[in-house]
């Protein structure tokens, strides 16, 4: 095997145990009516955006203070939820 395979498929398998792979993969018409290919959210991506959705509508927060001054920690705890089910998923 050539050596720029091994290296590709070994930043693949990295891909793969960082994110999950591709969730939502789809073929599209590209503007010349070609065939292209889009590897969509990946699985992280998607759990993130589940646990994300799930903390903003159950924590709790003072009525006078802007979503915003949460939205950058909530974003850290919905990915850190998201690396736990993907570690959680090879166990």
């Amino acid at each position: 095997m050539a050596e720029w395979t091994t290296k590709w498929l070994d930043a693949m398998n990295d891909f793969m145990r960082q994110t999950g792979g591709p969730a939502m993969p789809c073929e599209r018409k590209g503007p010349a009516g070609e065939t292209a290919f889009s590897p969509g959210m990946t699985v992280r991506d998607v759990f993130a955006a589940l646990a994300m959705h799930a903390l903003m509508v159950s924590e709790p927060r003072h009525p006078d203070q802007p979503f915003s001054m949460y939205i950058a920690e909530t974003a850290d705890t919905a990915y850190e939820c998201a690396d736990a089910m993907l570690a959680r998923r090879t166990q």
